[in-house]
């Protein structure tokens, strides 16, 4: 990633037809020389953006609430080339390769799409398609990140 905000943004898939739950969003700086910049950021899903682009008026996604855990729900309903999905902006201090990974629930298998670099009309910089793995209900999952250089 370069210096500066991206956009980032999050959906799963309609072809898995089952819903995963996504908690947060982790972001670490993981340059050539992982001492030269520290930085390291947790983006909870439950505070980002729902996306309604393209036209769309309104979101099929929801929080829900587990003990003290809010997250958000049905982001295989709402996917980003359509205008749905979770919206997070994220400045970062220095170029360089960052890592991005999730923490979430799934009943089944399902996948991920992270996007960066999206604005309001161009909704396909697809950057990443991340396997979510099913796991016992009360466990939350955290998958191999994802790592993003200067584009």
């Amino acid at each position: 990633m370069s210096q500066g905000i991206h956009e980032i943004q999050i959906c799963g898939t309609a072809a898995s037809k089952s819903s995963s739950n996504v908690d947060c969003i982790y972001l670490t700086y993981a340059g050539a020389e992982e001492g030269d910049t520290e930085f390291s950021q947790i983006y909870e899903a439950e505070l980002a953006d729902f996306n309604t682009l393209s036209g769309r008026q309104d979101t099929v996604l929801t929080t829900a609430q587990n003990g003290s855990i809010s997250y958000v729900e049905n982001l295989h309903k709402s996917d980003v080339p359509s205008g749905g999905g979770l919206r997070f902006t994220a400045v970062v201090p220095d170029n360089g390769m960052y890592k991005l990974s999730l923490r979430y629930q799934a009943k089944l298998r399902a996948k991920a799409r992270i996007y960066i670099g999206n604005d309001a009309i161009h909704l396909g910089n697809l950057r990443c398609e991340v396997p979510l793995r099913k796991q016992a209900p009360a466990g939350w999952m955290h998958p191999e990140p994802c790592s993003y250089k200067r584009a």
